[in-house]
């Protein structure tokens, strides 16, 4: 039976990317991605936000691109797949983390207000299909 795992988020850049290269000299980088939903409580009419947090994970040229232009409060918007990954941690507690594996991503806009025609991945940049493994990233 066919399923699908795909994700389209748009958000927020919580800090500056985390870069760092494999052995081979592949280049990967990391983001922490604030996406905010806001609305109206109908009971009291006041104005109420929800922020979710998720790790996005770039590889190759993407990686590259991010940490070329991006900084933190940075607005992206991203499409990727969800994959989970365990670990073991400083407790000897076995975890299970979400990630979110991009294949492209287009910058809405910057800190420094540059207009999208100005910002040199103004259109969406993509990893030519690969399926990228992020090994302890």
């Amino acid at each position: 039976m066919p399923s699908v795992n795909k994700i389209e988020l748009m958000g927020n850049l919580g800090q500056d990317p985390e870069i760092r290269y494999f052995p081979d000299g592949t280049p990967a980088a990391k983001i922490s991605l604030a996406v905010s939903e806001t609305w109206t409580d109908k009971n009291t009419g006041q104005k109420q936000e929800r922020t979710e947090w998720f790790t996005v994970l770039f590889r190759n040229k993407l990686a590259e691109t991010v940490g070329r232009y991006l900084h933190k409060g940075d607005t992206l918007l991203v499409w990727g797949r969800i994959q989970s990954r365990q670990f073991t941690d400083k407790t000897d507690a076995a975890r299970t983390v979400w990630e979110v594996h991009a294949h492209e991503m287009q910058i809405i806009r910057t800190k420094d207000a540059a207009p999208p025609a100005a910002v040199p991945n103004a259109h969406p940049f993509d990893d030519n299909g690969e399926d990228p493994e992020y090994v302890g990233m």
